[in-house]
């Protein structure tokens, strides 16, 4: 998903702004009742006497909230961010202004068969229509440049044709414009490429490394063609977000390009949903571990992908290192990135999950183990922990070279 935040003029603020005072007044309340494990249907009878919103604004909110619980679990979210509150807290602002800014932007997901929206219609590149109680709210949006123009021109034309879903966001100043890019041929830089079938680019994501290999499979055998590891130790020193974010984009577009340059038909990462917790190892290695930009990586990864016409797949990680390293004798994580990638081609193939195992893997590692027997991966997975040997290749100690900039806080191996 792309999304496009602009600003607009409208004679009808107070109205919008009372929407979004209920709209986040319905979000805290399901949020709250969702903590009580309160069920969605309870929620909204709960939620019916409060709302002046009509039924899907209403619905809408509720998800929201329900969402927001379901993201947070553990964690208790601070509507208006904890900044706020911090301020309000030591009175340096005021109880209005505070209430101010706990205010969510009204919110109404994509709905391809209703012209893009059921509230809002994109009537023109300029201009939006909000729509409430069989009551139209004209959005002015301003005069914008040649990008933005030809992606709404294009919105208009697929909107109109029920051919693309838009999701919107709105408050007292900006609309946010949510959709799918893969559906516009306006953003479709990179060209056409023939990609090979069997040829799949994994990657090992991880908050210090990143590990990529470019592999083609055929059956059980696996050919490393080339891989790469980008350095984040440097990366992670920052506390400059916008610096972090921007390093991570080039990144993801040194993935992309290489992928193409290969002809790499699929990507491979792992599935996972990773939470903050205290690791019990000092407050730098949970700023690493908790703070590290994962899922924002990875949605970049899946905008690219889009426009590059290449599968991204996630597959399940269990033992993806282990196995990797067994097999491989690259660094860990490109080890790992290699499992990754055979897993991301065989995902949908039954009896494909693990690679075939042979026992004699134990006498080309550790000749001292060459008695044991073991009748399959997690065997011999336990076996080795229980043994306290370790199994993870270590990074290469030359090779070193500085990534894309003389600025850049990345090196590559």
């Amino acid at each position: 998903m792309i999304t496009i935040k602009l600003p607009y003029i409208t004679k009808n603020t107070d109205i919008i702004h009372s929407h979004q005072m209920n709209y986040s007044k319905i979000v805290h309340m399901a949020y709250n009742k969702a903590k009580k494990e309160i069920s969605e249907k309870k929620i909204r009878n709960i939620v019916k006497p409060f709302t002046i919103l009509d039924a899907y604004l209403t619905q809408c909110a509720i998800l929201e909230g329900i969402t927001l619980h379901k993201s947070g679990e553990n964690d208790t979210v601070i509507f208006g961010g904890k900044s706020n509150f911090v301020r309000r807290c030591k009175n340096l602002i005021t109880k209005e202004q505070y209430r101010e800014n706990r205010l969510l932007s009204i919110g109404s997901q994509g709905t391809e068969s209703r012209k893009g929206n059921r509230k809002f219609r994109l009537v023109s590149p300029n201009v939006i229509h909000y729509l409430y109680d069989k009551t139209f709210i004209e959005l002015k949006l301003p005069e914008l440049h040649n990008n933005y123009k030809e992606i709404l021109e294009e919105l208009y034309v697929l909107s109109n044709e029920n051919k693309i879903g838009i999701t919107y966001k709105l408050n007292k100043e900006f609309i946010w414009i949510s959709f799918d890019e893969s559906k516009l041929e306006c953003l479709k830089v990179y060209k056409s490429i023939k990609l090979i079938e069997n040829r799949v680019l994994g990657i090992d994501l991880n908050p210090n490394y990143i590990g990529i290999s470019i592999n083609e499979i055929n059956e059980d055998e696996i050919k490393v063609i080339s891989t790469k590891i980008y350095s984040l130790m440097e990366l992670n020193k920052s506390r400059n977000s916008d610096k972090v974010n921007y390093e991570l984009s080039l990144i993801c577009k040194d993935i992309i390009n290489i992928s193409r340059k290969y002809q790499c038909s699929k990507i491979a990462i792992e599935e996972l949903s990773v939470k903050s917790k205290d690791h019990g190892k000092g407050v730098g290695f949970n700023r690493t571990v908790n703070g590290w930009k994962r899922n924002y990586l990875i949605n970049l990864l899946k905008k690219r992908c889009n426009l590059a016409n290449i599968k991204l797949i996630e597959v399940n990680p269990i033992y993806t290192s282990f196995i990797g390293n067994m097999l491989h004798d690259y660094p860990d994580m490109v080890s790992s990135s290699v499992e990754i990638a055979r897993r991301g081609y065989f995902k949908f193939i039954k009896g494909k999950f693990y690679p075939k195992y042979d026992n004699n893997i134990l006498v080309h590692r550790w000749k001292e183990m060459a008695g044991i027997v073991c009748c399959n991966w997690i065997e011999l997975y336990k076996e080795i922990k229980k043994s306290g040997m370790r199994y993870r290749h270590p990074l290469p100690l030359n090779g070193v070279y500085e990534f894309i900039t003389k600025k850049s806080l990345v090196n590559c191996y």
